[in-house]
């Protein structure tokens, strides 16, 4: 039977362990918190290029000459690109 003392030692430890535990929560909700704030101030961003993007694909292109906006008929073919070159790629 576990004496008086190491009752005492238990109950602390688990005290400690649910400050430890609390604090890493506020952390993470802060973390979090400002993740959300960062992902809202790009909304505006994403926004216009979706708008830019909808109109090069309808061919609302302003008059624009250049090959990678000519028609080509219908494909079945996305090519999705990014800032990292090594990220594009063809979406079938």
């Amino acid at each position: 039977m576990p004496s008086m003392r190491d009752i005492k030692e238990q109950i602390a430890s688990k005290k400690q362990t649910r400050k430890i535990t609390k604090a890493m929560q506020m952390v993470s909700a802060a973390k979090l918190n400002q993740a959300q704030a960062h992902a809202q101030s790009y909304s505006i961003y994403t926004d216009k290029l979706h708008e830019v993007v909808a109109e090069i694909a309808a061919g609302n292109h302003g008059g624009l000459k250049h090959p990678m906006l000519a028609s080509r008929g219908e494909t079945d073919r996305l090519y999705c690109c990014d800032r990292r070159p090594w990220a594009c790629r063809c979406v079938q």
